[in-house]
């Protein structure tokens, strides 16, 4: 584990609630059917799949990619994400979909060669960093909750994530940040 290199870096984070106004707050995801044209609707007939956390996802993965020492990595999601709520209408095309879930391919491999050990949990020594360049893990400690499985619980997170992703896909479903 290289926790200690994360100490050396500056922290460079804003959720996606956190920047500008126009942004505001991204809740959740919804799948929804494609309407001939290729026009994607929220309308209550075509809505598919509600995600309240999916954003919230994005975000933990987003953090997570960071905290392993691929910012750049993160920054390509942030664009993906930005792109189609500003390019395609909010409605994610197939190929930014499968753009997404290359770019969370590989997320525990990185993890496990940086932060966590190959259960993903992490040094109890290193907590104190994680939660100076952390603000979306649990890593406190409390009575109930093992701080140290903090990264492990983030990934099952991203593993829900790319999961509707993964359904989105296979169904020829839009993904809309609502």
């Amino acid at each position: 584990m290289n926790v200690l290199a994360l100490a050396r870096e500056p922290l460079e984070y804003a959720p996606f609630g956190a920047r500008e106004p126009a942004l505001e707050v991204v809740a959740g995801l919804v799948l929804v059917r494609r309407a001939w044209g290729g026009v994607a609707s929220i309308d209550p007939e075509v809505i598919v799949r509600v995600c309240p956390r999916g954003a919230h996802q994005v975000d933990v993965a987003i953090e997570l990619w960071r905290l392993a020492g691929w910012p750049e990595r993160a920054r390509q999601i942030e664009a993906i994400v930005e792109r189609v709520i500003e390019d395609e209408g909010n409605a994610a095309s197939a190929r930014s979909i499968a753009e997404l879930l290359d770019l969370l391919a590989g997320l525990d491999d990185a993890l496990r060669d940086s932060v966590t050990d190959a259960q993903l949990r992490v040094d109890a020594a290193a907590l104190p960093i994680l939660r100076a360049h952390s603000r979306l893990l649990d890593l406190a400690d409390r009575p109930g909750h093992v701080a140290t499985e903090g990264v492990a619980e983030a990934v099952a997170q991203t593993r829900e994530l790319q999961a509707v992703l993964e359904d989105a896909l296979a169904g020829g479903l839009a993904v809309r940040f609502a």
